[in-house]
């Protein structure tokens, strides 16, 4: 079901908040607006369904808290750790989680739509897969991540670590694949006709995936030498 708006508490709008100020807002399922939560040990927290409106929790770690169905929207999260986290059905859209850390977090149902995931590291998450679409996600680590049936929808995947991830059945329309690591994926029915794919992506590890006669004539091309010729 459609989530709806929550209103901003005042006494949760343009503070600089400590880790009890945080664990109080959460218990009440609060509305944070322009928040700093800079540099704070949230470790192991109860944050269910708070929301986090441009706030700046830049450094602050995350570790095991159990965040089910909490919203982020814009704001600063660099360097955050989120490592075995419970973020089932979270939301985060357009923030800038740049070179933050999610390995092992419980992601089901959870959305990254239209953010900044340069660096940033989702290794083995678990769960039943997440969304990841649009945004930039230049060199991001998605190893053994599951995105079956994922849409990535303009994501750009520069240099991204997609080693043994589930891809099955996603899509990659107008992705940026360029210097992307790939082998090991499992790209079963994934569509990469929309993707630029740069000339080095290993046909050997591309099994599975759908591609366009052109970009399969150029890759081979590339790679062995073959020319496909038209009868």
């Amino acid at each position: 079901p459609e989530r709806r708006p929550s209103t901003p508490d005042p006494r949760w709008i343009d503070r600089a908040l400590g880790e009890a100020e945080v664990r109080e807002a959460a218990l009440a399922s609060a509305h944070l607006l322009r928040c700093s939560l800079e540099e704070l040990d949230l470790r192991g927290s109860e944050l269910s369904g708070t929301t986090f409106e441009e706030c700046s929790a830049v450094g602050s770690r995350f570790d095991h808290a159990t965040a089910d169905g909490v919203t982020v929207t814009g704001g600063s999260w660099t360097g955050t750790r989120w490592e075995g986290a419970d973020l089932c059905d979270a939301r985060f859209d357009a923030a800038d989680l740049t070179n933050a850390v999610f390995d092992k977090a419980l992601l089901t149902g959870a959305m990254f739509t239209g953010s900044r995931l340069s660096g940033a590291s989702l290794r083995d998450t678990r769960g039943m897969g997440f969304t990841l679409s649009g945004g930039t996600a230049f060199a991001v680590d998605l190893t053994g991540a599951g995105l079956c049936g994922n849409a990535f929808a303009g994501a750009r995947l520069t240099d991204a670590v997609l080693r043994g991830t589930d891809l099955r059945g996603a899509t990659f329309d107008g992705c940026d694949l360029l210097g992307a690591e790939i082998e090991g994926a499992d790209l079963l029915g994934a569509d990469l006709r929309a993707a630029a794919l740069p000339e080095d992506l290993p046909l050997t590890a591309l099994g599975g995936a759908v591609l366009t006669p052109g970009q399969l004539s150029r890759l081979a091309a590339a790679q062995w030498g073959i020319v496909v010729a038209e009868v």
